[in-house]
């Protein structure tokens, strides 16, 4: 489907981001809605992040430094018998609202975000533990780049995108009321290739937060909690996925104003299910890209054109790691690209790499996302259902986002 055939330009913007948008809403609204309210802690938190903008490209826009004002709303859930959060070492999940200046008032300006989230903790003495947050969200920017009013934002084409977040932090004051923390880490927006140019925004940023409870409660309370027996039996399981990309064909920058193709998914994949809460797991992913197939119908050059649709297609070997968080899962997988040979044309008219780099984002395949399971993860049902939502990649390079729908099966 593409974009100029909508008679309203805002639809086809619905169905590519905020269908993606209320899936990551539902999957943390799931998690804040767990019963047992007792067992839950409320959490407010104000923090500020300063960092820089990285630099990717030459002529790159000159930024000052970056300053991000956030509001993370979580919960701290301490109850035991749920079995993730007790291998998490009782995690933190939640929301966060933030406003950021960009380092330069003439070109970038602000991102304004929403973002799930997860702390996970090494260690279950708050004061001795160093804590690891992992967020993915979308973001809106209020000038990105325009042909006529802001030719010089090749960083982001669209006024939404993904935003990822990943974050070190350690607790410099401990309370039954507040906690003081200071944070290390990277935040990252890409609008997944669905809109050029998208080189994607970096910035490397220091915080210090203060973390408010909205009732008193106990810090050392996992400390005196007897740790759930974990049943460590191996469950291996099979799982099949079809799927629904967009992007626009071309390089990061170029062709600028292209319409949306989409990506069509299969994927087959089996692996192992340890303790319950992390999946790892081995398959492949076959993809046909409509904006390939189109575009040697129409484009004649030498070694294409004799079988149009196995030269549009796509077929990776993958390994991946999923944490499940109850009716949840955050994925990841890396891949190797058996067959893509459109990519050769991708580099010679757009991307112009070359050595290593060339071989990086024709091989390489990344995938990062969450899903949401029908039924809770927690109950090892034989059967499940889930929806999925990711970014795609060559390497680090957006090529598509995609919605899903899968199946998989527990073999007990």
């Amino acid at each position: 489907m593409h974009s100029q055939n909508l008679p309203i330009p805002y639809l086809n913007f619905f169905w590519k981001h905020i269908l993606t948008f209320l899936f990551l809403w539902g999957s943390v609204t799931t998690v804040f809605s767990q019963k047992k309210n007792n067992t839950r802690i409320f959490l407010v938190e104000p923090e500020f992040m300063i960092g820089k903008v990285i630099p990717i490209y030459d002529n790159f826009p000159q930024t000052d430094y970056r300053k991000s004002l956030f509001l993370n709303i979580g919960i701290l859930n301490t109850d035991p018998k749920n079995n993730w959060v007790s291998f998490y070492n009782y995690p933190t999940v939640g929301i966060s609202f933030s406003a950021s200046h960009l380092g330069n008032s003439a070109i970038l300006k602000n991102e304004f975000s929403l973002i799930p989230y997860i702390i996970l903790k090494t260690s279950r003495n708050q004061r001795k533990s160093v804590d690891f947050k992992l967020g993915l969200g979308a973001s809106y920017f209020n000038n990105p780049y325009n042909a006529d009013k802001n030719p010089d934002n090749l960083v982001i084409g669209s006024r939404f995108s993904w935003a990822f977040q990943l974050f070190m932090y350690k607790n410099l004051l401990v309370t039954d009321i507040v906690n003081i923390k200071m944070g290390f880490g990277f935040l990252h927006s890409s609008n997944s290739h669905t809109t050029l140019p998208n080189y994607g925004l970096n910035s490397v940023m220091v915080s210090l937060a203060a973390q408010f409870a909205i009732n008193r409660y106990d810090p050392d309370f996992a400390l005196k909690q007897e740790k759930k027996p974990i049943d460590k039996t191996k469950h291996y399981f099979l799982q099949t996925r079809v799927g629904l990309g967009w992007h626009e064909l071309g390089g990061t920058w170029a062709p600028i104003g292209g319409p949306d193709y989409p990506v069509h998914t299969f994927s087959l994949s089996t692996g192992i299910l340890f303790k319950q809460q992390l999946k790892l797991k081995l398959g492949f992913n076959y993809r046909f890209y409509q904006s390939f197939y189109d575009f040697i119908l129409k484009t004649q050059f030498p070694g294409f054109g004799e079988n149009p649709k196995s030269e549009a297609s796509n077929v990776n070997i993958f390994v991946g790691a999923e944490f499940l968080i109850g009716h949840v899962g955050m994925d990841v997988e890396v891949g190797f690209n058996i067959y893509k040979p459109f990519y050769e044309q991708i580099n010679y008219r757009w991307e112009f790499n070359e050595g290593f780099k060339y071989f990086r984002n024709k091989y390489i395949a990344t995938r990062l996302g969450l899903k949401y399971y029908i039924i809770n993860t927690n109950r090892l049902p034989r059967h499940n259902v889930f929806l999925g939502s990711h970014i795609n990649a060559n390497f680090g390079k957006a090529d598509f986002m995609d919605i899903s729908m899968g199946y998989i099966y527990m073999i007990k």
